[in-house]
């Protein structure tokens, strides 16, 4: 018989390891420096944590973004699959932005999305 794998997100990663940890969502809420609700929210996969409030939880819970993101371990940074590397430039640029420009700019990568030619699949249409 075979099995299917079973790919975690994120936040059943977060939840898994704070289990782990024995630690609340509020433990962890406060260790991160948000509310215990955020947490929540990040665990039922409602809301997806910025990659700085990734980076505090990965510490909080003595893991590597990485590993909350359940990529390889052992991959190159440069060999990575692209979400994190690309979350961690879109977050970055995002904060030289002030909200109007982080406005533009989210509205900017909502049309793309609606782009057959960058939709994932169509590559090549």
């Amino acid at each position: 018989m075979i099995l299917p794998v079973i790919e975690l997100s994120i936040g059943d990663n977060i939840k898994k390891l704070r289990k782990e940890k024995g630690l609340t969502q509020t433990d962890l809420a406060k260790a991160v420096g948000v509310t215990m609700q955020a947490i929540s929210h990040y665990e039922t996969n409602r809301a997806n944590p910025s990659m700085e409030n990734l980076r505090r939880i990965a510490a909080a819970l003595g893991c590597s973004v990485s590993d909350l993101a359940d990529l390889p371990a052992d991959t190159p940074t440069e060999e990575q699959p692209p979400a994190v590397s690309l979350l961690e430039r879109i977050d970055a640029a995002a904060n030289k932005l002030n909200a109007t420009g982080q406005a533009v700019a989210a509205d900017f990568m909502e049309g793309l999305a609606e782009v057959p030619k960058y939709q994932r699949g169509k590559e090549n249409a």
